[in-house]
């Protein structure tokens, strides 16, 4: 082979190093970039994965956290009922023990007067049922405006007037406020005067006045020896020292 010859075939290697070396370069250069992008989606997959676990726990979070609300309601709402319903035991108990108390007064109030017609005496029980459900309905009426009005009283009986449900009579032409201190602050409530009736009236031949007390029940209640205006005294209670 002459020089020309070797010359031409050395170019033509060379050309082809050069040209290998450029594709090898364009490869890798390739490689790296898609390796690049393949890393690149790989983080935004895992982030993806991250942010979606992440939702399914404030879901869950969340879910769990509702029902736990709906039990506590569901709850808060028995324990209501319940409390509902030993209010209504307790107000049948003391209705009960009223009516027997209603009795037994009748009955020591008509040992004197043995003998008077039946018809009289159902009227005269019935009269002193009627003004002692006056007497609970006032005190209960002073007890709810005290909720409403934190715990203090009205000034006087027509402004609880709200709370008597529906009787249609001046219940106040019979009866006056006498507690002046909030129900809270009333020492031994069963045995303090709320309200009173403004006059004695007669049952079976004895003077005889209806009271609410503080806790809310009622009494007819017979003259007793001192005399009523003294034996309110000790069942009343002066306001509160200031």
């Amino acid at each position: 082979m002459n020089r020309s010859t070797l010359k031409s075939l050395a170019l033509g290697i060379v050309a082809a190093l050069v040209g290998g070396g450029l594709v090898y370069l364009g490869l890798q250069s390739t490689i790296s970039r898609l390796m690049a992008e393949n890393d690149r989606l790989r983080m935004q997959l895992a982030e993806s994965n991250e942010a979606h676990e992440a939702a399914r726990a404030r879901v869950k979070s969340e879910a769990d956290r509702n029902q736990q609300d709906q039990d506590k309601t569901e709850l808060l709402r028995l324990r209501g009922e319940v409390n509902r319903l030993r209010q209504q035991k307790d107000e049948v108990d003391k209705l009960r023990k009223q009516n027997s108390e209603l009795t037994s007064t009748l009955t020591k109030i008509g040992q004197s007067t043995n003998g008077a017609p039946a018809e009289e005496a159902d009227s005269e029980r019935q009269v002193a049922i009627a003004h002692l459900n006056d007497a609970k309905q006032l005190v209960l009426g002073l007890l709810m405006f005290a909720d409403d009005n934190q715990q203090t009283l009205p000034t006087t009986l027509n402004q609880s007037s709200n709370y008597w449900g529906n009787s249609s009579r001046l219940l106040t032409n019979q009866f006056e406020l006498v507690l002046q201190r909030p129900f809270r602050e009333v020492e031994n409530p069963s045995t303090v005067i709320a309200v009173r009736q403004k006059q004695a009236w007669q049952a079976r031949g004895h003077w005889v006045k209806a009271y609410g007390f503080a806790d809310g029940h009622a009494e007819i209640k017979r003259e007793p020896p001192e005399g009523f205006e003294a034996w309110e005294q000790a069942h009343i209670q002066p306001p509160a020292p200031r």
